[in-house]
C-alpha cells in the first residue's frame, strides 16, 4: 500500500533509502569526528562532532553527498531491472483473475440449464456440485438442506469432488455445535455468505479444520440458500488454495447460490401442488363412492320397510300353518324350510344397514365355533376352488355375547381380503382359541387391556403388506386393489364392529409371506340366558293373554291380518287400524278402554310416536309397543330409547311377537 506525502507518491522502499542514507551519514560524521580526535589530537568528541572546523565539514558532506548519489543511482538501475519483472507479473495475475472469473461465468451459465431441465432436488442439487467440480475446478463442494423440524441440523444431499468421511465429520460437529468458526455455520445464522480465505488462519483446534487442511482444503466459502429470508440448506466450495477466491468470481457463486435456491423452493412448491391434486382426486373418488353408497343406502332403506312387512308375513303365516299341521306331513319340513329362508332374509336385510349408526344391534349368547362352522359352508363357494378353507376351533370355547350378524360380518369380509390376497391359490385358516390378557403384557394396541377374550385368528399365505400399508388398511376408503375392484371399506367395517363389541384386532403381515388377523373379543364372564336357546313355541301358554284388549296399527293390510290373527289365537281380543286418524277414533269409540297399543313407527300422515304421545294424555297407564321395518332415521330409534318405548324389530315371527306382547302386558306404564 502507498503512503501520501505534499502530494507526491514515495514508496515505502524508497522510505527506508533514505532513512537508511542519513543513519549512515549520521554514522560516517561520527566516524570522522573520532578519526580527528585521535590522529589531531584536538577538541572533545562533543566538540569534533558539533562543531567541526571548515575544511573538516566540507570534506565529510561531499562523502555524504557521493554516499547518497551512489545509493539513488544504484536504486535507479534496480528499478529499471524490475519494471519488465513486475509487468510480467501483473499480466499474470490479471490473466488468472480473468480465467477466474471466466469459470465461475461458465459455471453459472451451465447452472441455468441444470435448473431448466432438473426434475427433482437431488438430481438439481449433484449436477450443481459436478458442475463446480468438473468446470470451476474447486477441490470439494457439497450441498446441505436443513431440518423442517427446527433442529437447524444439516442433512447433506449431493457432493462432487471428496468422499464421504471429512463430510460426516463437519455435519457431526455442526450437529453439536461444536463449529462456531465453520463458515457453514456463520452463514446460517447470518443468512450471508461467509468466506475463509486462508482455513490455517483459524485459531481454534477443530476437527472440521485440522481434517480440511490434512485433505489439502486451504479456503472455504459458504453460500446459504434461501428464500423469502428464510434459510433452507447451504452450499459449501472448497478450494486448495489460500487467498483463493475473488471478488468477481463470488458475486457469481452466489448468484448461482440464488438461482439454486430459487429452483428448490419452485421444486417444493410444484410438489406441494402435485400432492394436492392428487388429494384432490382421492377425495372426489372418495366423494363418489359416498355418493354411490349413498344412492345404495337411500333405494334399500326405500324398500326395506315393505320387505320387512313381507318378511314378517311369511313368518307369521308359516308359524300358523305349522300349528295346524301335522309333524309327520311332508309338507311340515317345507314349512320349516320356508321358515329357516324368512329367517336368512331378515338377517340378509338387518346387515344391509350395518354401517348405518342407527341400526339397533342383537346382542346374544352365541358360540363362534358353530357360527364359523356354519358360515364356512356358504364361504368355500364364494372364496374358490383354489383356495383350501380349513378351521381349527378350540374345544372349549368360551362363549360370546355379541352380534351374531356382525361377528358373520368381520370373518366374511376378512375372508375375501384373503381370497383377494391369493391370486393364484392358497390356503385359508380359520382359528379359535381362549386368551387371558395380564396387565404385565406389552399392549401391542392402545386398545387392548387385561381380561379374558375369545381370539379368532385367521391367517393366508398370499402377497402380504408392507408396514407403511397396514398403518393404513383400516382408513375408510383405502385399498390395495385395483380401481373398480375395492370399495376400500370393509376393514375399516370390520374394526368399528370389533371395537363395538369391546375388542380390538391386531395384524402382522410379511410381503410375499402372507397376512394374519387376530380378533379380540370379551369372553362371556358370567351365563346369560341365550332367547335363542329355549324356542317359543306358538301357543305356548306362559305367553297366552288373558284376553288383554290390543289397539293394532299397522298400515300394511297383510300384516295387519296377519298380526291380528296370532294374536287373537294367543289370547287377546285385537282391534285394528291402518293410520293414526282412524286409530284415534277406534280408541274414542272404545273409550280408551285398551290395556296395549302396537303400533307401526311408520304411517301415513302422523307418525306413530305422535300418535303414541296423544294417546298417553288420554290414558297414562296404557303399555306401548312400537315396531318398524326401518333401519334408518325413519324408525324413530334415538326418540323410542329416550322415552323408553317397548320396541319389536321387523320382521319377527309369531313366537317373537306373543313372547313380546307378554313382556309388554306384564311391564310397569311408560
Amino acid at each position: 500500500m502507498d503512503d501520501m506525502i505534499e502530494g507526491k507518491i514515495v514508496s515505502k522502499k524508497m522510505i527506508h533509502l533514505v532513512l537508511v542514507g542519513i543513519s549512515f551519514s549520521v554514522l560516517y560524521w561520527f566516524v570522522e569526528s573520532i578519526k580527528d580526535i585521535i590522529l589531531l589530537e584536538k577538541e572533545s568528541l562533543f566538540e569534533r562532532f558539533l562543531f567541526p572546523d571548515a575544511l573538516s565539514f566540507w570534506i565529510r558532506l561531499l562523502g555524504i553527498c557521493i554516499f547518497l548519489f551512489f545509493g539513488i543511482y544504484v536504486k535507479s538501475i534496480n528499478q529499471s531491472r524490475k519494471e519488465p519483472e513486475n509487468t510480467i507479473i501483473d499480466k499474470e495475475n490479471s490473466r488468472e483473475t480473468q480465467v477466474r472469473i471466466n469459470r465461475a461465468r461458465m459455471v453459472f451459465i451451465e447452472s441455468n440449464r441444470v435448473l431448466v431441465k432438473a426434475k427433482d432436488e437431488s438430481s438439481l442439487t449433484r449436477d450443481i456440485c459436478n458442475l463446480l467440480v468438473h468446470i470451476g475446478q474447486y477441490a470439494f463442494v457439497w450441498v446441505g438442506f436443513i431440518d423442517k423440524n427446527g433442529s437447524k441440523n444439516i442433512r447433506p444431499i449431493s457432493k462432487a469432488g471428496c468422499n464421504g468421511e471429512y463430510l460426516e465429520t463437519v455435519v457431526s460437529e455442526l450437529r453439536e455445535n461444536n463449529a462456531n468458526d465453520n463458515p457453514i455455520h456463520k452463514a446460517i445464522l447470518t443468512c450471508q455468505p461467509c468466506l475463509l480465505q486462508r482455513i490455517r488462519s483459524i485459531s481454534s483446534h477443530q476437527l472440521w479444520k485440522s481434517e480440511a487442511i490434512e485433505r489439502g482444503f486451504l479456503s472455504v466459502v459458504s453460500f446459504p440458500l434461501k428464500y423469502d429470508d428464510e434459510v433452507i440448506g447451504v452450499l459449501n466450495i472448497y478450494s486448495e488454495k489460500e487467498y483463493c477466491f475473488i471478488e468477481g468470481e463470488i458475486d457469481l457463486l452466489e448468484r448461482l447460490a440464488d438461482n439454486l435456491a430459487y429452483g428448490i423452493w419452485a421444486m417444493r412448491v410444484h410438489e406441494s401442488q402435485k400432492e394436492l391434486k392428487e388429494e384432490k382426486e382421492s377425495i372426489e373418488k372418495q366423494l363418489l363412492y359416498i355418493q354411490k353408497f349413498e344412492m345404495i343406502g337411500v333405494l334399500v332403506s326405500g324398500i326395506a320397510h315393505d320387505f320387512n312387512n313381507l318378511v314378517t308375513a311369511i313368518l307369521v303365516f308359516t308359524d300358523m300353518a305349522l300349528e295346524q299341521i301335522n309333524k309327520t306331513d311332508h309338507i311340515y319340513q317345507d314349512l320349516i324350510d320356508i321358515q329357516v329362508a324368512g329367517k336368512r332374509a331378515a338377517e340378509l336385510i338387518r346387515q344391509l344397514f350395518l354401517f348405518n349408526c342407527k341400526q339397533t344391534q342383537k346382542y346374544a349368547v352365541i358360540d363362534l365355533n358353530e357360527t364359523i362352522l356354519n358360515l364356512m359352508k356358504m364361504l368355500q363357494p364364494l372364496i374358490g376352488e383354489d383356495i383350501r378353507i380349513s378351521s381349527q376351533l378350540a374345544s372349549d370355547l368360551w362363549s360370546l355375547h355379541a352380534d351374531r350378524g356382525r361377528i358373520e360380518q368381520v370373518i366374511m369380509n376378512l375372508a375375501i381380503n384373503a381370497r383377494d390376497a391369493m391370486p393364484e391359490g392358497g390356503e385359508l385358516i380359520i382359528k379359535t382359541e381362549n386368551t387371558i390378557v395380564h396387565k404385565t403384557q406389552p399392549e401391542e394396541t392402545p386398545e387392548s387391556h387385561p381380561g379374558r377374550y375369545v381370539r379368532i385368528i385367521i391367517s393366508d399365505n398370499g402377497t402380504g403388506m408392507d408396514k407403511n400399508t397396514i398403518k393404513r388398511i383400516f382408513n375408510p376408503f383405502f385399498s390395495t386393489k385395483k380401481a373398480g375392484k375395492g370399495t376400500g371399506l370393509g376393514l375399516s367395517i370390520v374394526r368399528r364392529i370389533v371395537r363395538q363389541h369391546n375388542g380390538w384386532i391386531q395384524v402382522q403381515s410379511e410381503v410375499d409371506y402372507g397376512s394374519t388377523f387376530q380378533i379380540y373379543l370379551p369372553a362371556l364372564l358370567n351365563k346369560l340366558e341365550d332367547e335363542n336357546e329355549n324356542p317359543v313355541l306358538f301357543g305356548n301358554q306362559e305367553f297366552s293373554g288373558d284376553g288383554e284388549k290390543v289397539l293394532l296399527v299397522e298400515d300394511e293390510k297383510k300384516l295387519r291380518n296377519f298380526t291380528a290373527n296370532c294374536l287373537k289365537q294367543g289370547g287377546y281380543v285385537v282391534h285394528t287400524a291402518s293410520n293414526a286418524e282412524e286409530a284415534i277414533n277406534i280408541f274414542q269409540k272404545m273409550n280408551a278402554d285398551f290395556q296395549i297399543i302396537i303400533c307401526d313407527v311408520v304411517l301415513p300422515g302422523r307418525n306413530g310416536i305422535e300418535l303414541i304421545n296423544e294417546l298417553l294424555i288420554r290414558k297414562p297407564d296404557l303399555r306401548v309397543l312400537l315396531n318398524s321395518g326401518y333401519a334408518d332415521c325413519k324408525s324413530r330409534w334415538p326418540d323410542i330409547k329416550h322415552k323408553k318405548f317397548s320396541y319389536l324389530e321387523k320382521p319377527y315371527d309369531s313366537n317373537k311377537l306373543l313372547q313380546v306382547v307378554k313382556e309388554v302386558s306384564n311391564s310397569l306404564p311408560v
